[in-house]
């Protein structure tokens, strides 16, 4: 499996504790370098079934800190309200419902993957 699937699987996994949290991820925005594949950007929308958006901006950190400076020193009010004054969207790519039924499944395989090998991933660390 090419590392960026095993990545993306993981980050399921993160969104899954979300959904069990009660939030819901309804878009997200992709920035720097994974932000600029659009297959990056199209797996993404179809393993979480939402909008991926990319940023105009191309320094994704730096505007990140950017952001919280200007909430830190009282530019903006909160995160959301600079977030809305300094993120431009760039683009936006839809989820693929086939596709995304196609990655459930295989995420199911990579959770029972995951729980299959743990006690040889101690191993591993241990060698």
């Amino acid at each position: 499996m090419p590392l960026w699937r095993g990545v993306s699987y993981s980050l399921s996994d993160c969104n899954d504790i979300l959904k069990e949290m009660g939030i819901e991820v309804e878009q997200m925005m992709a920035c720097g370098g994974g932000g600029k594949s659009p297959v990056w950007r199209q797996m993404l929308a179809d393993m979480y079934e939402c909008s991926v958006k990319t940023v105009a901006q191309t320094e994704g950190p730096a505007l990140g800190v950017a952001i919280l400076a200007g909430v830190g020193c009282g530019l903006y009010e909160s995160v959301e309200a600079a977030c809305e004054a300094l993120i431009c969207e760039d683009k936006s790519t839809e989820p693929d419902a086939e596709k995304s039924e196609k990655y459930k499944n295989y995420h199911q395989l990579y959770k029972k993957l995951y729980e299959d090998l743990k006690g040889s991933y101690k191993i591993l660390a241990g060698l």
